[in-house]
């Protein structure tokens, strides 16, 4: 009898052991504003990395068609995560500094729920023209055809420190009026941040001229 609760005794801890393993799952690295997504671009990152190396190296060409498959597999594999942590998760929204002008004011930026992407991460915001432009004025103060209009982008980790520039674009539709933006218009906008597997520190977006943009760091 005594060794029968002894087994059962070892059962339900050893069952319970296995629980609280499984309970503690993964852990990833993960940041305020954008989740656990730089976690899951470490795990897969790393993973293809891996599999990119042993497929190098590899000098038969059975394995080496497994491990393209395997190599596959885990791209496929990474693109469904991304899709579904921001899905199933409410992510805060992007902050952000405006150190320049623009004809515009720009509204809540957010993760776009359409990335699939390990390597870089698409954010986008609604803007809202505060006065009319002309194709012309348009293409004197920013350049291109009359319909494209950049916002640079300084992205900046918890610290302040400048982790990489990058470049938001709106585009304007073409319309024979005078007015190509319209006061109280309102036109989507986006850019990328990345990669977003160093994006774990990310700690906010500071909207800059041109002129700072293109300065030497």
């Amino acid at each position: 009898m005594n060794k029968l609760i002894n087994y059962i005794g070892l059962a339900v801890l050893f069952i319970s052991i296995i629980f609280l393993l499984q309970s503690c799952g993964e852990k990833l690295s993960s940041n305020e504003y954008l989740g656990e997504l730089p976690g899951i671009a470490q795990k897969y990152s790393q993973k293809i990395d891996e599999t990119k190396k042993e497929l190098k190296e590899s000098r038969d060409m059975n394995e080496a068609f497994g491990l393209q498959k395997d190599l596959n597999g885990l791209k496929d594999e990474a693109e469904n995560a991304i899709k579904e942590y921001i899905a199933n998760n409410q992510l805060n929204a992007i902050p952000f500094e405006q150190k320049t002008e623009y004809p515009f004011t720009i509204g809540e930026i957010k993760v776009d729920p359409k990335n699939k992407s390990i390597s870089s991460l698409r954010l986008v915001t609604q803007v809202k023209f505060n006065k009319n432009l002309t194709a012309e004025e348009i293409r004197n103060t920013f350049g291109g055809f009359g319909s494209n209009i950049n916002a640079y982008v300084h992205v900046m980790d918890s610290k302040g420190t400048l982790i990489h520039r990058t470049v938001f674009t709106l585009n304007i539709p073409y319309s024979q009026d005078e007015y190509r933006a319209k006061e109280g218009s309102e036109y989507a906008m986006s850019g990328l941040i990345y990669p977003l597997n160093k994006l774990e520190n990310f700690g906010k977006l500071i909207f800059i001229s041109q002129d700072e943009f293109n300065k030497k760091i």
